[in-house]
């Protein structure tokens, strides 16, 4: 159940970054792009609309815990529980929501 929870963030972060207003990251693209970072523990999407900028949504594992960091939107950062997910998992769904995000199929 906390997996799919955790996916349903993924998608939001797709919402979230694609409204997002930071332009002074912009890529100079023609097309909405989003990659993936990865660290220890971590996760991190990052994508790019141009005219908007680029925004980031980073989970990471702290102990039992997953942090979700917004950068767009730090009022929505929260903590969730683990439920066994490792740094692994986290890349795997963060590259779902890329590719989904890199589709245009983003809702």
């Amino acid at each position: 159940m906390k997996k799919l929870m955790l996916i349903a963030a993924f998608g939001a972060a797709a919402i979230f970054t694609a409204c997002g207003d930071d332009s002074s990251s912009n890529s100079g693209g023609s097309e909405p792009k989003c990659e993936v970072k990865t660290g220890d523990n971590s996760a991190t999407m990052v994508q790019t609309v141009p005219g908007y900028g680029s925004s980031e949504t980073t989970w990471k594992i702290e102990g039992d815990k997953i942090l979700i960091t917004y950068s767009d939107f730090p009022d929505h950062n929260t903590e969730e529980d683990a439920g066994g997910l490792t740094a692994d998992d986290l890349k795997k769904m963060a590259e779902a929501g890329c590719e989904t995000f890199n589709k245009g199929s983003a809702e």
